[in-house]
């Protein structure tokens, strides 16, 4: 479960179902974006920070940051431009080109690009996995 800004007023005129007060951002838990939507239709709203907060707490909810998840390289073939790659002593860096067996990759805090051949890569990061909501 997250949590999803589902209005936002700059005016202040969204109304808390919880407190009742007028508010510029509206919130929902849901399991997705389309859930979080379908229940601010169905709930004409939502509750301020001040109420989910509460809610949170109330109903001991724990908020768990997403970890990165590595993989360790085994083909060239699984990766793709633009994916964060890690060396043997754990530098990391952004593939900007492949080829047969090496790749094109900027390290993080470098300015230039370096070919450097699949052997001396490690892992790569893969898309963050959700964690189960409590």
């Amino acid at each position: 479960m997250r949590l999803y800004l589902v209005e936002r007023d700059d005016d202040g005129n969204a109304r808390c179902n919880g407190c009742g007060w007028r508010v510029s951002n509206i919130y929902l838990m849901a399991d997705s974006r389309e859930q979080a939507e379908k229940l601010h239709k169905e709930l004409e709203g939502g509750l301020c920070s001040n109420c989910i907060c509460e809610l949170l707490m109330q109903e001991g909810y724990e908020i768990i940051k997403p970890k990165n998840k590595w993989k360790e390289i085994t083909d060239i073939d699984e990766l793709k431009e633009g994916m964060i790659v890690k060396d043997e002593t754990g530098r990391q860096g952004v593939i900007i080109g492949i080829m047969k067996d090496r790749l094109e990759v900027i390290w993080k805090g470098a300015s230039y690009s370096e070919t450097v051949h699949i052997s001396y890569l490690e892992s790569y990061l893969v898309e963050k996995e959700e964690e189960g909501g409590r």
